[in-house]
């Protein structure tokens, strides 16, 4: 027995280490990369070789023809623990000679053991231009390019705006002096890690590298400028010796950046109840919690979206069929941000509660659609479709009403009269009787008083009227008043932006599809809203959007509140005459 157990022992030991290499062999990386994507002839480039791990042995590098070997392979180990997680790895680099003809090469994998498998490396491709003669001395030296992601942007869309240095020097330092404010955007700095790399512009060779990343978010349509911005770079000097670097002079020099125009439009109309005003790239999954309910029970529905677009313009979908549902207004639930690969995503989840409104099979398919700018195009992503079984509830009696077959009889009539004591007390006595003409004398003289006054004006139906729009808009603004009162600017002048358009979306059945000043415009002016109260709109817009991308210290949030509440008061009134 022993035997046995001391030979299932060795076993499960043997087996243990197989999983382990098994785990070490899915996990291992063995990567090539070069220090540029490009090469002047005859001019030097680096390739190195690095394995996740330091137990790679007998490395074998490829044949690196037509590049000849200036130098290598120099060979470097490093090591980490990060929360109590220790990595290592190895990597041999190479220095190249670039051939004297200019074309597209491969450089093949290289190959290495690991745990008794050899391992291969990804191909290279190296680009080989051709150089300008006597370019040495004649071309800048040194300069910084604004560069942004999409030449062409839509409102909502998140755009990367990156200041690039390009320098054949050293350069120590670098700084922005009179940084724009971005005008028309929301923007935002990122946090990048990017390498320095090597480009051939214009037949030179230059050390690149994004110095500072701005993510933009256009907030309306037109056409802005940005640049040129002047940059500071601090330089070692050309005759200073070696040693350390943190105690070593900089020489600083100004540089002018160039200037660019971006073009925001406006998102092509669409009418799908799917649309959601996001823009970018999305995924999105959702969850119904249950198949089968009744009448008097909601459904949940759970859609969580995530993107790189704007999140506040980000609207819950209308998927749910009203005729068959009664559907209440959504709640979010998750509003977060993040950074992730030198971009900011934000996620959102939507809840949905509807009520069914009568018995039977219906279908719920959750949808989201996002205008995608790479293609130009709308997008709908579609979550399962669940097919959902409602039955009879009890709070819904109208059909019990209509089916009741109770009878009602009634007493034979009476041919002899009699008189009987009443002997139910104050029930049905002349007190009784008393109390309730009362009542009806004090109705009757209300009614009276009301029918006078109306007659004398002091019931105006427009001021009841005005009395309900002025409800109505502060429900609206209810979020915009604590946002006031908590002195939290920004969001309190995004909430402004986003109730009034939504209340126009709403009322006045306007395409929300990011709301621009010229749509809103065309639409009022369309359903005869008046001149007066379309000007004062735009402005508010005006002030919100000067506020809110300027950051105009002197701004009077009580005054933008109280005209907001106006407009809504008066647009509402206008809508309910």
């Amino acid at each position: 027995m022993n035997t046995h157990l001391r030979i299932a022992f060795i076993l499960l030991i043997n087996l243990g280490f197989l999983f382990i290499h098994t785990l070490d062999a899915q996990n291992i990386s063995f990567t090539a990369k070069t220090d540029g994507k490009q090469v002047l002839e005859g001019q030097p480039i680096t390739i190195t070789y690095s394995l996740n791990s330091n137990k790679g042995i007998n490395f074998s590098a490829p044949d690196f023809k037509p590049f000849t070997v200036a130098s290598g392979p120099s060979q470097s180990t490093s090591m980490q623990i990060i929360n109590g997680r220790s990595t290592s790895s190895i990597s041999y680099s190479y220095t190249l000679i670039a051939p004297s003809k200019q074309g597209r090469y491969t450089i093949k994998p290289a190959s290495i053991n690991f745990n008794g498998k050899v391992v291969q490396s990804n191909m290279v491709q190296v680009e080989v231009l051709k150089g300008k003669k006597n370019a040495s001395g004649k071309g800048e030296q040194y300069y910084v390019e604004v560069q942004i992601s999409h030449p062409v942007a839509y409102v909502g869309q998140q755009l990367l705006l990156d200041y690039k240095l390009y320098t054949k020097q050293d350069v120590r330092s670098f700084n922005l002096i009179g940084e724009p404010d971005y005008a028309g955007f929301y923007a935002t700095d990122v946090n990048i890690r990017v390498q320095t790399e090597r480009e051939i512009i214009n037949g030179e060779e230059y050390y690149t590298k994004v110095m500072k990343r701005v993510l933009l978010f256009p907030q309306q349509t037109g056409t802005y400028t940005i640049g040129p911005i002047n940059a500071q770079l601090g330089f070692k000097p050309a005759n200073s010796p070696g040693g350390n670097y943190f105690f070593s002079r900089v020489v600083k020099k100004n540089v002018l950046t160039n200037s660019i125009e971006i073009p925001v439009m406006d998102l092509p109309q669409n009418f799908s109840l799917a649309n959601s005003n996001a823009v970018g790239n999305y995924s999105m999954n959702s969850l119904i919690n249950k198949n089968r309910v009744t009448t008097d029970d909601a459904i949940t529905v759970e859609m969580t979206v995530t993107g790189d677009g704007d999140a506040k313009f980000v609207m819950p979908p209308k998927f749910l069929n009203t005729d068959e549902f009664d559907v209440y207004d959504p709640n979010v639930t998750v509003d977060e941000t993040f950074q992730q690969n030198n971009r900011v995503y934000h996620r959102k989840k939507f809840e949905y509660l509807a009520v069914p409104k009568k018995p039977g099979q219906f279908f719920i398919k959750p949808e989201f659609q996002f205008f995608n700018p790479d293609s130009n195009k709308y997008i709908t992503l579609e979550g399962r479709q669940k097919r959902i079984y409602v039955t009879q509830g009890t709070g819904n009696k109208d059909a019990e009403l209509l089916e009741q077959s109770k009878i009602v009889e009634l007493s034979p009539i009476a041919t002899v009269t009699t008189f009987t004591k009443n002997v139910g007390g104050f029930y049905k006595s002349i007190p009784y009787f008393g109390i309730i003409l009362m009542c009806l004398l004090f109705i009757g003289y209300s009614a009276f008083l009301y029918r006078k006054r109306k007659l004398e004006g002091s019931l105006d139906p427009m001021a009841i009227l005005r009395e309900k729009a002025r409800k109505i808009a502060l429900a609206k603004l209810e979020k915009a008043t604590e946002f006031k009162s908590k002195n939290e600017r920004k969001s309190f002048y995004e909430e402004i932006i986003r109730a009034v358009k939504e209340y126009l979306s709403d009322k006045y059945n306007i395409p929300a599809t990011h709301l621009n000043k010229a749509s809103i415009t065309t639409s009022l002016q369309s359903k005869n809203v008046d001149d007066s109260d379309i000007e004062r709109l735009q402005n508010l817009f005006d002030t919100c959007e000067l506020n809110l991308y300027a950051s105009n210290k002197d701004s009077n949030m009580d005054q933008s509140f109280n005209e907001a509440k106006e407009i809504l008061e008066k647009l509402e009134a206008s809508f309910s005459e």
